[in-house]
C-alpha cells in the first residue's frame, strides 16, 4: 500500500519553549530552504529541492513532495512546538516509499546535528493520519 506517511523531528524535549528556543526554532525553520538544497546536492539523480513557500524536496518528476506542515512552520500550534513537522498530504496519490522518507529523514537529521544544532535529537517519527487509510 502506498501512504502519505508524516513525519516529526523532535528539536527539543521540554515544553513550553523558552524565548531563546523560540528564536532557534524560528531561526530553523527559517534554514531550511537552504537544508534541504544542501540535500539534494549530493542526491540530484533522485531528488530536487522544490521551490515554494513552506520548505519541500521532491522526486525529479514532482509527483512525491515531503513539504514542511504550514501550521509546524509558522509555529501555530503552540503544544507541537518541540517538533518540526512534514507531510505528503499535498501529493495526488504517489508518496515516498517508508524506505525513502528513512532516507532523507536520515539525511535531514545529520544537516541538523552537523550544522545547524549544537547537539543530537531523537530519530524523526513517521506517522500517518487516519483519515489516509482506505482499505
Amino acid at each position: 500500500m502506498n501512504y502519505s506517511f508524516g513525519v516529526k523531528f523532535k528539536i527539543f524535549n521540554i515544553y513550553p519553549l523558552t524565548k531563546k528556543e523560540l528564536n532557534i526554532r524560528e531561526k530553523l525553520c527559517e534554514k531550511f530552504h537552504n537544508i534541504f538544497k544542501t540535500i539534494v546536492i549530493d542526491l540530484s539523480d533522485k531528488y530536487k529541492y522544490l521551490e515554494r513557500f513552506e520548505p519541500a524536496i521532491s522526486s525529479l518528476d514532482e509527483r512525491k513532495q515531503l513539504r514542511m506542515n504550514i501550521t509546524s512552520l509558522l509555529n501555530q500550534d503552540k503544544t507541537e512546538s518541540c517538533y518540526l513537522e512534514f507531510n505528503q498530504r499535498q501529493n495526488a496519490g504517489e508518496y515516498f516509499s517508508l524506505e525513502e522518507l528513512k532516507f532523507i529523514c536520515q539525511r535531514i537529521k545529520q544537516e541538523l546535528e552537523e550544522n545547524y544544532l549544537t547537539y543530537e535529537i531523537q530519530e524523526p517519527m513517521v506517522f500517518i493520519y487516519t483519515d489516509e487509510i482506505h482499505e
